[in-house]
């Protein structure tokens, strides 16, 4: 009977722990910085919550000077993105000046107002003020600059003086990236100015924050409760890659830089795990019933969920890899088909050439007899439908074809001529002549054929069906260069606007 009542005290006590009301814990989270050092306080590995940061999620003294010195290389990146502002605009001042009085401006000397007003001298009152507002623009980027750097350097100091935890040190890393990786120089100031407060506020705040994260959860501060929000936020952080891969909204270096830093964090965390005095805190805690059915990731005994999170981070690493390979394999395939596609009509072309000379060589070998008016105007009705009609060979090219056509016109044309006029001629035997050139060269032997007629006294042909054959090749003509034209201006502007 003592053993039952044991036992249900000991299940009463069990549901109490599970499901009664839990007291709220008035506890507020201190962040409060020792005066002259600024550090802030930190509780003791071992120790369970007393409203303190843990000192194991803070980066050692080498990670820090890794971070400070990724500090240093964005305030270098900073300073060349301002020289290449300040030097653009010297550019334009220089220009102003030079297209003004002839003068180059000494770029080594000090702008001042006095030097440009000597080298201003003469200027209409437009020209001046340009000269000016290159000036103060300059000045303006010289003030910036210098108002960017010691904030970066207040930011620096914060950093050096505080306690940083890896949580800081991920978002700081990250808005540090928002700098460095931007290629629009512009309002750089602006830029600047949000990185310092952010990265003030980071450095202050964000481990407050998130300790409010892990006791509105799970109500208790340590190893496995803080470890698995991070989990939780580091799951949260890859559904948006993996959502924003989809969508391809970022270049592969981000990914690769997110992904990398999810895996850092994470590994961070499994290191932890090896250090003696977690490890022990870790032995507590699996006998402490609270704690256990928190443990959703298992990280009281096992590795499992790190090596899921590093396995997924790689499979959206290796989707992007692919993806990048397709683009490139994709790009090179149709570089090869264009290739292909411009030998082939290259072979097709001198198929054609090829059979053009055939059938003008053909053409041009007919013998003609001119006996008396009604023989030339036989052979000139001939010629002409000829023209018109065309000819029956298949060709790889209408364009081919046509030009086949306007050689063997322009040679019936050019022999009749040399025929009355008692001239020997020579018959053009390929096509590799433009189209614009052909029918030109067609028209003005029609009008000489005309001429010839006229002197002879013999009557004139009807070239009307000929003259509409011509009439339409000319509009074609000047539709296909109207295409060309406007596509190759389209081209242009879409370079520009890269």
């Amino acid at each position: 009977m003592t053993i039952i009542k044991k036992i249900i005290n000991w299940l009463k006590n069990l549901f109490s722990k599970l499901f009664g009301k839990k007291k709220k814990n008035k506890k507020k989270i201190n962040n409060q910085i020792i005066s002259n050092k600024n550090k802030k306080k930190v509780a003791s590995i071992n120790s369970w919550f007393d409203g303190s940061l843990p000192s194991y999620m803070l980066i050692s003294d080498k990670e820090k000077d890794i971070l400070l010195y990724s500090l240093s290389i964005m305030k270098s990146i900073v300073v060349e993105n301002y020289t290449k502002l300040i030097e653009k605009e010297k550019a334009e001042l220089v220009k102003v000046i030079k297209l003004n009085n002839n003068e180059i401006l000494d770029i080594d000397k000090k702008l001042d107002n006095k030097y440009l007003s000597s080298l201003t001298q003469g200027f209409s009152d437009i020209e001046k003020q340009k000269v000016y507002n290159h000036y103060l623009t300059i000045e303006n980027y010289d003030k910036e600059l210098k108002n960017s750097l010691f904030n970066i350097d207040k930011t620096i100091d914060l950093i050096k003086n505080t306690d940083i935890s890896f949580i800081a040190e991920k978002e700081i890393m990250r808005e540090m990236n928002n700098i460095t990786t931007d290629k629009n120089v512009e309002k750089i100031n602006d830029k600047i100015d949000i990185f310092n407060k952010k990265a003030t506020m980071i450095s202050m705040n964000i481990d407050e924050d998130f300790l409010s994260i892990v006791l509105s959860k799970y109500n208790k501060i340590n190893f496995i409760t803080i470890s698995t929000t991070i989990i939780d936020q580091d799951y949260e952080i890859l559904k948006k890659l993996e959502d924003d891969f989809k969508k391809h909204r970022f270049n592969k270096a981000y990914y690769e830089r997110e992904t990398n830093s999810i895996k850092k964090e994470i590994n961070r965390i499994k290191e932890l795990r090896n250090n003696k005095d977690i490890y022990n805190q870790i032995l507590l805690l699996r006998k402490e019933l609270y704690t256990k059915s928190k443990d959703k990731y298992d990280l009281l005994y096992n590795d499992e969920v790190f090596l899921n999170l590093e396995k997924e981070c790689d499979i959206l690493l290796d989707k992007i890899n692919a993806k990048v390979v397709d683009i490139k394999k994709e790009k090179e395939i149709k570089k090869d088909n264009k290739l292909d596609k411009y030998i082939e009509n290259i072979l097709l072309r001198f198929h054609d050439m090829e059979l053009a000379r055939k059938i003008i060589l053909a053409c041009s070998s007919e013998d003609i007899e001119l006996n008396n008016e009604e023989d030339i105007i036989n052979l000139i009705n001939n010629m002409c439908t000829r023209f018109y009609l065309g000819i029956d060979e298949n060709f790889n090219f209408a364009r081919n074809k046509t030009k086949t056509e306007l050689v063997i016109y322009y040679n019936d044309l050019n022999r009749l001529i040399n025929k009355l006029n008692n001239k020997p001629y020579i018959s053009i035997e390929h096509i590799n002549f433009k189209m614009e050139d052909l029918i030109e060269a067609t028209k003005i032997k029609k009008e000489e054929l005309s001429a010839v007629l006229d002197n002879k006294k013999i009557r004139q042909f009807d070239y009307t069906e000929v003259d509409e054959k011509i009439s339409l090749l000319e509009q074609k003509l000047v539709n296909n260069n109207s295409h060309v034209l406007k596509k190759s201006v389209n081209e242009r502007y879409r370079k520009d606007d890269k």
